[in-house]
């Protein structure tokens, strides 16, 4: 699909503003954190991160949207 660049920049401007109302994603977490991103539904490859990221068998991680 392609796009007139004039059409891209009005969308932008326009969705601009609510954007900009939302809350931060995540807020008030305290370090270190790690990110985790890519995985192109890799579960295994999740499982090995918390695994390997957990505290005295513990999971360290939190889940956010």
């Amino acid at each position: 699909m392609d796009f007139h660049p004039k059409d891209l920049i009005e969308i932008c401007k326009e969705v601009a503003p609510y954007l900009a109302s939302e809350p931060s994603f995540i807020e008030d977490i305290e370090a270190p954190i790690i990110i985790v991103g890519d995985l192109h539904g890799q579960l295994h490859d999740l499982h090995k991160v918390f695994v390997y990221h957990s505290v005295d068998g513990k999971p360290g991680y939190e889940c956010a949207r």
